[in-house]
């Protein structure tokens, strides 16, 4: 049986039916063929709707866990960035985003501690972009 976990990202998921999947409240499988799914997502206040997928865009278990755990590593690598700037007198918020944090550090003139936490992305708008290694 086919359970709905989410699509690839390279799978395009129409606004309209993106906005009904976020708002469901259920979710259960309504048709199956040899290479689709439908299924019908539920919402008490606005009724349910049927999204057909092709069942290569589906998540499947390996992916799910995958991306949960890719999910837990990068919050536990931002957690850690919060802790080493608060436990060395760098004004840190909890929620900024990891090139304020960066440029936090850079202005307490302690870059060195997290040189190996963070890698230059690119430049925009005028500020350098930083993301957690």
């Amino acid at each position: 049986m086919v359970q709905f976990r989410g699509t690839k990202s390279w799978f395009k998921v129409e606004d309209s039916d993106r906005q009904v999947m976020a708002l469901a409240d259920d979710c259960e499988l309504v048709k199956e063929t040899e290479k689709a799914v439908c299924f019908k997502f539920s919402n008490e206040d606005f009724g349910s709707k049927d999204i057909w997928f092709p069942k290569a865009a589906l998540l499947t278990d390996e992916d799910f866990k995958a991306k949960a755990a890719a999910f837990e590593s990068g919050c536990n690598k931002y957690d850690n960035l919060i802790k080493i700037g608060r436990d060395n007198g760098v004004k840190v918020r909890a929620h900024s985003k990891v090139g304020t944090i960066v440029e936090a550090f850079i202005a307490a003139g302690k870059l060195d501690l997290i040189d190996s936490l963070v890698e230059k992305t690119g430049y925009r708008k005028g500020h350098v972009t930083y993301k957690l290694v």
